[in-house]
């Protein structure tokens, strides 16, 4: 309805996805977009099928999360600085700092 709303203002839906057409803003924790399968998407059964129905060409497994993800929405603050942490302070074992 925003949608529908916002496009009679004139306002144009651009694509958010990355160059992969991976989600970049996305509604759920990041484990559950790691689990979703098509059949969960499409369950109509579930608090959550709206996402299925209004995505397009939705991915799914480790190619459902851009590498350039924005926002993870209905995170608990805490939630929000352990991906925090994990992603800006963890490194690869390439990444390491050379010992002396």
């Amino acid at each position: 309805w925003l949608a529908h709303c916002l496009y009679q203002l004139g306002v144009e839906a651009e694509d958010t996805r990355d160059d992969q057409f991976r989600e970049r803003f996305l509604p759920f924790f990041p484990g559950f977009h790691l689990a979703l399968t098509p059949s969960m998407a499409s369950n109509t059964h579930t608090s959550y099928h709206w996402y299925g129905r209004y995505s397009v060409d939705l991915l799914y497994g480790f190619n459902c999360c851009s590498k350039l993800a924005i926002g993870f929405h209905y995170l608990k603050a805490v939630d929000m600085r352990r991906i925090h942490a994990l992603v800006y302070s963890c490194r690869s074992h390439s990444q390491r700092a050379p010992s002396n």
